[in-house]
Order: C-alpha cells, then sequence, then structure tokens
C-alpha cells in the first residue's frame, strides 16, 4: 500500500510538471517579448538622435560632392547596423540581441558623427 501511494505520489507530480512545461516555455517567451519591446523602446531616441545628427551634418557639408559622399557612408553603415544586428540576434533571431546591437552601434555612430562635427566647428 505505501508503495502504492509513493508511485501515485510520482505519477501526481511528473503529470503536473508536464502540464507546466509549456506554461513556462510561454512565459520565457512572453518575457523575451518584453525584453524586446523595451530594448526597442530604448533603441528609439537614439536612431531620433542619428537622425537630426545626420541632418546637422549633411546641411553642413560644403559642396554636393561631399555631401553625397556622406549619403553614401551613412547607407552603408546602415546596411552594416542591419547586419550586424543580425549576427549578433544569432541563430534564434532573437529581438532583444537585435536591439541592444542596432543600440551600441548607433551609439556609436552618434559618438563618431559628434567627433566629425566638432572638428569642423573648429575649423
Amino acid at each position: 500500500m505505501a508503495g502504492m501511494i509513493t508511485l501515485f505520489r510520482v505519477v501526481a507530480v511528473l503529470g503536473f510538471v508536464s502540464l507546466m512545461m509549456p506554461v513556462t516555455a510561454q512565459a520565457k517567451d512572453d518575457s523575451q517579448a518584453e525584453l524586446a519591446e523595451q530594448a526597442w523602446t530604448a533603441y528609439h531616441p537614439l536612431e531620433q538622435e542619428l537622425t537630426d545628427l545626420y541632418q546637422k551634418t549633411l546641411i553642413g557639408l560644403p559642396t554636393a560632392d561631399a555631401r553625397e559622399k556622406f549619403t553614401n557612408a551613412q547607407n552603408a553603415w546602415m546596411k552594416y547596423r542591419d547586419l550586424q544586428g543580425e549576427f549578433a540576434a544569432g541563430a534564434t533571431e532573437s529581438k532583444y540581441l537585435r536591439a541592444l546591437s542596432f543600440t551600441e552601434t548607433t551609439k556609436a555612430r552618434i559618438a563618431e558623427l559628434k567627433a566629425w562635427v566638432a572638428s569642423q566647428e573648429k575649423k
């Protein structure tokens, strides 16, 4: 009889655990989605700052040739940002990791352009 009660308890625990597994996986997916949403929300002000800085830089360039070269460089940088984001997301295609990559890459580009603008203002 004691063996039967122990067996019943084991079966009950295993049944409970198996029922909880999909819920746990769903909770993990939900938390990943929330993290991704937060990361993208944090990225958007940086994207706007970069756009504003790009416009300011473009307007300040002295020639059409310089503006074209700068535009080409910015387009190449955006391609790099996108590919770097894909690489960072990895095989899981994590939206969270992609957003973090976009954020860090954009921060670096903003710093780069601010330094360039500052150097031009000193001339």
